[in-house]
């Protein structure tokens, strides 16, 4: 983000410069835009034959400048504001305190309309860390119904980390102690896609799936969305499954 701030600001500068000149080599423009906020990038990545514009030709170099801010945006690298916070938890998060049995963490990010949104998880370590533990190097993660939280998967949780699983409980966006946005499309597409979001930030690939009632419905959402992070889906009394099973 740093990086593009400087590349808008250099391209300001740049558009000045042309207006007050006759003509200008855009190319060497270019090179000095990206050199500038990007110092410890090579500039032999942007080679382009551009021709020279002479300042009255204002439409076209404002064309090239929303080019140049297009090719600046492409190569840079991705900046990602998705953040995970693991203190100063409130007991009351978003209106919840109900108790939880492990420390609650918060996945932040950004999500409609550019909202900031905090799910709430648990994210618990095997207990079982020997190599012949069933779930040894596997990772489980348990999808609430529409009327639970996470902390309803307590006993499942526990037995799963007895057996060697990473175990991870989200709470979804609007329920429990994560963020319950008035203006929100609370899809299970959106739900599941949220979720991948939150599993990429804890660099995990692939998954077992376990959701119960509603969360049954995300599971199969998810799987039919993600087949290659889903190694096994289990489904707790599915509601509605013959409609999202045809």
């Amino acid at each position: 983000m740093k990086h593009l701030q400087n590349i808008i600001k250099y391209i300001l500068h740049f558009s000045q410069q042309l207006v007050s000149h006759e003509k200008r080599d855009l190319t060497q423009g270019i090179s000095t835009i990206y050199r500038n906020s990007c110092p410890e990038e090579s500039t032999t990545r942007i080679t382009p034959q551009i021709k020279l514009y002479s300042a009255s030709h204002t439409s076209t170099i404002m064309k090239l400048l929303q080019n140049i801010l297009i090719l600046g945006t492409i190569l840079l690298p991705a900046v990602s504001s998705d953040s995970i916070k693991s203190s100063d938890i409130p007991f009351d998060l978003n209106g919840s305190n109900f108790t939880y049995p492990w420390p609650v963490k918060l996945f932040q990010f950004t999500g409609q309309r550019s909202q900031a949104l905090e799910m709430a998880f648990m994210d618990i370590a095997p207990s079982c860390n020997l190599s012949s533990c069933s779930g040894s190097g596997k990772t489980a993660v348990l999808f609430h119904g529409r009327n639970f939280c996470g902390p309803t998967w307590n006993v499942t949780a526990g037995v799963l980390s007895s057996v060697g699983y990473r175990v991870i409980l989200p709470d979804q966006i609007g329920f429990c102690k994560s963020t319950k946005p008035d203006n929100y499309q609370y899809s299970l597409q959106q739900l599941a896609t949220n979720t991948l979001a939150l599993l990429k930030i804890l660099q995990v690939e692939k998954v077992t799936l376990i959701g119960h009632s509603m969360g049954g419905m995300l599971g199969t959402r998810f799987s039919l969305m993600y087949p290659a992070n889903v190694t096994e889906l289990v489904l707790v009394n599915p509601s509605r499954y013959h409609k999202y099973f045809k």
